[in-house]
């Protein structure tokens, strides 16, 4: 149980705002050899703590190194790579979080984090000025969103991108209120 103490203790530094002092904690745990499933699971939890940490801190490169640490064949793949995409764009590289939030919904198609990694694609499209490729971004979660005539829809934030999802859903046929304030 000393891989999951150290993860609370690291949990518990946070809860108590030192953000710093929970790094020994998560890192103590994330480069423990896991002899179990359990443990690598804490352990990976370890890891995109120590990425959210570094994330939060400031600490870009960091942070891409622990999200970049979990395995491709985790269960936690998804969750990792959308925060390094998201790193990614913290960083101002769009070039690589669009390639990095690309392969969310190839490789996790069914976790929830696929359709919140085709808008990010989407985002970084119109943010590289590529508007033809960012539509079909925004279609793609339209299509599997399997939104059909008559469903009803909520998007918020009514900037320039919540007015194309809202678009793309009537496109569809739904009924679509647009919900936000204008410094959204």
């Amino acid at each position: 149980f000393e891989q999951q103490a150290s993860y609370f203790l690291g949990v518990i530094e946070i809860e108590k705002k030192n953000l710093h002092g929970s790094l020994q904690w998560f890192d103590a745990c994330a480069r423990a050899e896991p002899q179990d499933a359990r443990q690598a699971e804490v352990r990976e939890l370890c890891m995109l703590a120590l990425g959210r940490v570094h994330a939060e801190m400031g600490n870009a490169d960091a942070a891409r190194d622990w999200y970049s640490a979990v395995a491709w064949g985790s269960a936690r793949y998804a969750e990792a790579s959308y925060e390094l995409a998201w790193g990614y764009v913290k960083g101002k590289q769009y070039d690589r979080a669009l390639r990095t939030a690309s392969f969310i919904p190839e490789l996790s198609p069914d976790s929830p984090l696929a359709p919140e990694a085709r808008l990010l694609q989407g985002h970084l499209l119109l943010k590289l000025g590529r508007y033809s490729e960012a539509t079909d971004a925004y279609n793609a979660v339209i299509n599997n969103a399997k939104i059909r005539p008559g469903d009803r829809v909520i998007v918020l934030g009514p900037g320039p991108i919540g007015i194309l999802c809202a678009a793309m859903a009537r496109l569809h046929g739904a009924q679509v209120a647009l919900v936000g304030l204008e410094r959204d």
